[in-house]
């Protein structure tokens, strides 16, 4: 009280302070006028009057209770609780003190009605008081240290089994004493908790905004002078006293009900609003969104350009580069005086540097538009780190680095992931070391852990003892088009696209990658992926091209391919294995060459005039057998996402990419042959199973 009037000579009070201190000194000054009044209830009376209070603040309960779990608010937590706890309380008393139960209770009614009468306003007062202390702890600690709904819950709990077992079963003490003033001094205990949250409630200040608090203030203010005035005289069961405090007990509870409705009427307001703001937001973005549209088409639009674009490029160069890595390698194949090697061993490793360039671009596009999906199968980790240090040694002339692989003997050697983009990242940090290392160790380690589900991760590292790498630059050479400095572009070459490569791959099987340097000392790139445990293939089913065996006879071979340079180019490949080879310009040749003549195989070009090579291929597989069953190959310089299964899809048996490596289509034509027999004619015939 004294906080209010402090509130109001200070000109921050509100009306509702004013209200505060109307209510308090009219209830105490209506009980010093009322006092001495004759009035005797009765049993019957108490006794409804304890079933409205029950009924009233078991509905405060389950509201609050509600309003809590709609907003994580504690104070709603303890009030429902409370409330809740207290509706039991106020039935176990309205029932016990009744005359149908009077002569099973070990205590008389003059004792028996005023102690459950303090035990059900002592529950409501101390849980009332804790909620304001818990508000204040967790405005202290933070959210994290609020008190959990289930210690409430566990306390209430307590409090009612405890009550109901202690006045069931144990004589209680009087509790009238009329020789001293107050006739029942315990009605302070509850009297002091609600004081005590009082208190709470008014400098916690949220009474002056909040409907729901400025109510939970009245009730407050309410029950404390029912208690501490009301009850505390009265001197019989029933009397003026008694019955008054009854009554505002149950205005207390009115109090709080009023509160919860309001604040809950406001809730269906603002969501009321928030519905009209929501509607009018959905007609601005029905608005927005028919733009967005037409933005997304052009968006759309554009990406299928591009990749058209990539697409239409990626044919155009690696037609004509298919032809350069041919003829410069058929013709290293034969007598050449040394400076005649030289140069054309100069061309091809020109060209070969500027396929891997194109390579770079391609995969860092189909990378960035999410393109690129891995392939599972088994492949020999021991095989992939052999295959990459025996390519890249051969571009180590002049250089004295030592090899060496130190691969953890308890890391299985077979693994099931996509082998051909370990051997990628490997390639690229590998040639990376080599890039920039003259002389010392280049050195791939390996170890794994177990990981749930029956997976592994496998740990790599590169090792070299090159230039190493400043830290600022560390921080970089993972980005696109990055180098350590402008001077490694122009010392070096390179695209900068090799480890921004390498760290999307290593992302998409679910790894990390990242390096250790110090300058002059040299690096270790580290890199993470999770697989599985593969089985040992045979070597066949590997398809690895330095490995995969011819087939026994000399094959008869149809090459569609409208190219001329490659036509030549593939010819002398084939020709060179003792296959017989004839060409058709087009797709529709190459159907009508399908008809007329037995061939154990087809070398289909895609993009061919008059009749392209997936069209061709869906026509010869309408054809009856044995020609429908032919083996078909794509020969290909286009190599998208997806196009490998549109080439299969159309009735291919595998395809291979142009530039064309030697190894690579004599594995394809072999894996093509296997399963197949060699009919007296020298027409591949379907093995019956």
């Amino acid at each position: 009280m004294t906080r209010l009037i402090r509130l109001i000579d200070s000109g921050v009070g509100t009306k509702r302070a004013v209200i505060y201190l109307v209510v308090g000194i009219a209830l105490v000054l209506s009980y010093a006028l009322a006092r001495g009044v004759e009035w005797r209830g009765a049993g019957d009376i108490h006794t409804n009057m304890e079933i409205a209070a029950t009924l009233l603040a078991f509905m405060v309960g389950i509201m609050a209770l509600v309003r809590f779990y709609s907003k994580k608010d504690n104070t709603f937590l303890f009030v429902g609780t409370g409330f809740l706890g207290t509706a039991f309380l106020d039935g176990y008393h309205a029932v016990v003190t009744s005359h149908y139960f009077k002569d099973f209770i070990p205590s008389d009614l003059p004792s028996l009605i005023p102690w459950s009468w303090v035990a059900s306003r002592l529950f409501l007062a101390v849980l009332l008081y804790l909620s304001i202390v818990a508000w204040s702890h967790e405005k202290k600690a933070g959210p994290a240290r609020r008190v959990g709904e289930k210690t409430v819950y566990l306390f209430t709990a307590i409090f009612l089994l405890a009550s109901f077992v202690f006045f069931a079963f144990t004589p209680l003490p009087r509790a009238y004493y009329p020789e001293i003033w107050f006739h029942r001094p315990e009605e302070f205990a509850p009297a002091l908790f609600f004081l005590l949250a009082l208190i709470g409630y008014v400098r916690k200040g949220q009474w002056r905004t909040d409907a729901f608090e400025h109510w939970l203030v009245l009730s407050l203010i309410v029950g404390l002078v029912s208690q501490a005035v009301f009850m505390s005289y009265s001197g019989q069961l029933f009397d003026f006293e008694f019955d008054a405090a009854h009554t505002l007990k149950k205005v207390s509870y009115l109090c709080v009900l009023t509160g919860l409705l309001i604040s809950m009427s406001s809730i269906f307001r603002q969501a009321n609003e928030s519905k009209k703001e929501l509607h009018a937001r959905v007609k601005e973005l029905e608005k927005m969104s028919t733009t967005l549209a037409g933005e997304r088409d052009r968006a759309e639009a554009a990406a299928r350009a591009k990749t058209e674009f990539l697409a239409t490029m990626s044919h155009e160069i690696r037609t004509p580069m298919n032809g350069v890595l041919g003829m410069t390698g058929l013709a290293l194949d034969t007598d050449l005086s040394d400076l005649q090697r030289k140069y054309v061993s100069a061309a091809r490793g020109s060209a070969r540097n500027l396929l891997s360039i194109i390579n770079d671009v391609l995969d860092f596009s189909k990378l960035e538009s999410g393109k690129i999906r891995l392939e599972v199968a088994d492949f020999n980790f021991d095989q992939v780190v052999d295959h990459v240090f025996s390519m890249l040694a051969t571009q180590s002339k002049g250089k004295k680095i030592e090899w060496r692989s130190e691969l953890h003997p308890d890391l299985p050697r077979w693994l099931r992931g996509d082998g051909e983009r370990v051997r990628q990242i490997l390639i690229n940090l590998i040639g990376n070391a080599l890039k920039f290392t003259e002389e010392g160790l280049i050195q791939v380690s390996a170890s794994h852990r177990a990981l749930e589900g029956g997976e592994i991760e496998i740990h790599c590292e590169v090792k070299d003892t090159g230039v190493g790498i400043s830290q600022q630059a560390q921080d970089k050479i993972f980005g696109r088009f990055e180098q350590a400095d402008s001077s490694t572009t122009r010392q070096f070459g390179g695209t900068g696209l090799g480890l921004a490569i390498s760290q999307q791959l290593v992302e998409l099987m679910g790894g990390q990658i990242g390096v250790k340097s110090t300058p002059g000392l040299g690096s270790i790139f580290w890199f993470t992926m999770r697989c599985e445990v593969g089985e040992q293939v045979s070597v066949r089913d590997i398809g690895s091209p330095e490995q995969v065996t011819e087939p026994a006879h000399a094959l008869r071979i149809l090459v569609a391919e409208d190219n001329h340079v490659n036509q030549m180019l593939v010819t002398a490949m084939l020709e060179k294995h003792g296959h017989h080879v004839d060409v058709a310009a087009n797709g529709a040749e190459a159907v009508e060459a399908a008809r007329t003549a037995p061939y154990d195989l087809i070398l289909m070009d895609i993009q061919m005039p008059e009749m392209d090579g997936m069209t061709a291929t869906r026509k010869i597989r309408e054809m009856p057998s044995p020609i429908g069953e032919i083996p078909i190959l794509a020969l290909t310089a286009n190599v998208m996402p997806g196009q490998r299964e549109d080439y299969l899809s159309a009735g291919m048996n595998d395809y291979v990419s142009k530039p064309i490596d030697p190894a690579t289509l004599c594995a394809a034509i072999a894996r093509a042959s296997s399963g197949r027999e060699i009919g007296s004619a020298g027409i591949l015939s379907a093995r019956v199973v």
